[in-house]
């Protein structure tokens, strides 16, 4: 499951992963229905950028994986970090019995694990933001895919909450 946020151009972050355009939000994605998808998870992956952000968050109680290449500071006793591939980790974590997956708004992670049909279900917080480049919603892949939309939850301060589908037919 995808769970990310992003401009209405379609960015998750600046270029160089700058996610400060986020901070004036921050309360409203929290009160937006964060607490309630968390209890949903039993797992958390995560690329390197997205890792700092991550920090920022209130306490964590689910096993975390940062899937990254670079040295990272480490943040507690649930939190790992792997250089495996991506695409091989989460295969790795289904098989450990994880279902309830959170792959945190990473674009280049996401358009690799979406590519494999890893994700099943995206869930985007759109906030009222054009950011006009940065990292996008999905990182660059070749192939179409089909979406079907569940619904659409309006927020305050002019955030939309999508629900999508997405389709393993390819």
């Amino acid at each position: 499951m995808y769970y990310a946020a992003a401009s209405i151009d379609g960015f998750t972050a600046t270029e160089g992963d700058g996610l400060a355009w986020l901070e004036p939000f921050r309360s409203q994605l929290e009160e937006i229905g964060y607490p309630a998808f968390y209890r949903t998870i039993d797992a958390v992956i995560l690329g390197g950028p997205g890792y700092a952000h991550f920090l920022g968050f209130e306490a964590h109680d689910k096993p975390t994986w940062t899937v990254s290449d670079g040295s990272i500071m480490p943040f507690g006793g649930h939190a790992t970090k792997t250089d495996e591939k991506p695409l091989e980790f989460f295969k790795e974590l289904r098989r450990r019995g994880h279902r309830g997956i959170w792959l945190v708004g990473n674009g280049v992670l996401a358009g690799e694990l979406r590519e494999a049909g890893l994700i099943n279900l995206c869930i985007v917080s759109v906030i009222p933001v054009i950011l006009g480049r940065g990292i996008p919603l999905f990182g660059p892949s070749g192939s179409l895919q089909g979406a079907r939309r569940l619904f659409s939850r309006p927020h305050s301060h002019g955030i939309e909450q999508n629900f999508y589908l997405l389709s393993q037919d390819r």
